[in-house]
């Protein structure tokens, strides 16, 4: 009367799988004469950056994409260094707007760690890879904007 184990898990394992299906957002893509670029938007990190002027190689190390892609060091209101990556932050968001003519990606990080510290890291989509990216602004827990780059 009871359904097996292998039944039961068949079926966990399916519930998993499609609730996890549901739940990913699509990563966003660059794709230019200069370079590919694909972002996970789930957790903001790089997944993809390839060359596609000369030889088609990749440009940075071997699984890039389990790295976080910034980490900050800050000094507490009571003296102590907390350092804080973007792979701790508990909201991100991935997006590509237009300013003045220029497509720019924005990826947004919220909550990062336990100091809620949020990150805004923007760049404007361009055709060769050897350029920097934009500014990495962020928001410290006290509220005072702090901008790196």
């Amino acid at each position: 009367m009871f359904p097996s184990l292998s039944a039961l898990l068949k079926l966990t394992l399916t519930l998993f799988v499609t609730v996890l299906a549901v739940a990913a957002k699509p990563a966003v893509m660059v794709i230019n004469p200069g370079y590919r670029l694909v972002v996970d938007a789930d957790k903001g990190a790089i997944k993809l950056f390839r060359a596609t002027q000369g030889e088609d190689r990749e440009l940075l190390i071997p699984h890039h994409g389990q790295l976080p892609l910034f980490k900050i060091q800050f000094r507490t209101d009571d003296a102590k260094f907390e350092t804080v990556t973007s792979a701790s932050a508990k909201k991100v968001s991935v997006t590509r707007t237009a300013e003045a003519g220029v497509e720019i990606l924005v990826l947004t990080y919220e909550c990062i760690g336990n100091a809620e510290v949020d990150a805004r890291v923007t760049g404007p989509v361009r055709s060769s890879p050897k350029r920097a990216p934009g500014p990495i602004s962020v928001r410290l827990p006290a509220g005072r904007p702090e901008s790196a780059r």
